[in-house]
């Protein structure tokens, strides 16, 4: 194993354990400032140590752990027990990859889709069924997903997942098709496309800039669909529609 990796290892373990206590403390005390900040940098300096040794799978998990202590720092969402809870087997897994990579000194196999289930729980335990990733363009509607049911009356009887998609403006430099991210998508029913800001003349427009938001309805589960949207999921607001379908259109608004 070389000295880099074993850096990563030493100090990622005691960030774990750092923010282990200041989550168990906030359980007790969840008014606590000071312990709310410093599980917040916690996981924020393991998001960037993931960052420098290309554990994409890491730095995914931690994000969204990172998200919803953002949004508890800032007051716009309350830090309740669960997502405590879920930050705790955020760590959790996280440890588990360390200790894999302890014996092996290369990244854990698999842990792809151990991320995406950590990124779901999150998601889940959001209000209204939101990503915990702030999405990287315009804020959704919040009843967007009621009126794409709305826009597809043919299909609403099969959807069981809504998925509004704000690619990065970057993405085509990157070899991303968000188009073709979402027509894959298990049991598509519906997809439209809308610029982000109204489209300039022609002569303004840059041809390699992303102005779409994709909006989708699909048959598949939640679950299925996070792990459909992989790495995009962060740019993603997946909202499941059984509560919606039930109450004609007026649940997850």
């Amino acid at each position: 194993m070389n000295e880099f990796i074993e850096q990563f290892l030493v100090e990622s373990r005691e960030l774990v354990e750092q923010a282990t206590d200041d989550l168990l403390l906030l359980e007790k005390v969840p008014a606590d400032k000071e312990r709310l900040d410093s599980a917040f940098r916690a996981f924020h300096t393991l998001k960037g140590g993931a960052g420098i040794v290309d554990f994409a799978a890491m730095e995914k998990a931690v994000h969204a752990a990172e998200d919803v202590l953002a949004a508890a720092r800032s007051g716009s969402r309350p830090l309740t027990t669960r997502i405590i809870g879920n930050c705790l087997t955020c760590l959790d897994q996280v440890g588990q990859w360390l200790d894999s990579m302890q014996g092996t000194g290369e990244l854990p196999s698999g842990a792809d889709a151990d991320a995406r289930m950590i990124v779901e729980r999150f998601l889940l335990s959001s209000e209204g069924g939101k990503s915990p990733g702030s999405l990287q363009r315009d804020s959704a509607p919040e009843n967007w997903a009621s009126t794409l049911l709305t826009k597809h009356p043919g299909v609403r009887a099969q959807a069981n997942t809504a998925i509004r998609y704000a690619p990065d403006p970057d993405c085509f430099f990157r070899g991303e098709d968000p188009v073709a991210r979402i027509a894959a998508l298990p049991g598509l029913l519906s997809l439209d496309l809308e610029p982000v800001a109204p489209w300039p003349a022609l002569d303004a427009l840059d041809p390699f800039a992303c102005n779409l938001v994709l909006t989708a309805l699909t048959q598949a589960s939640v679950t299925r669909a996070v792990s459909a949207l992989g790495e995009a999921i962060d740019q993603c607001d997946v909202r499941a529609l059984e509560s919606m379908q039930a109450t004609g259109g007026e649940g997850l608004q």
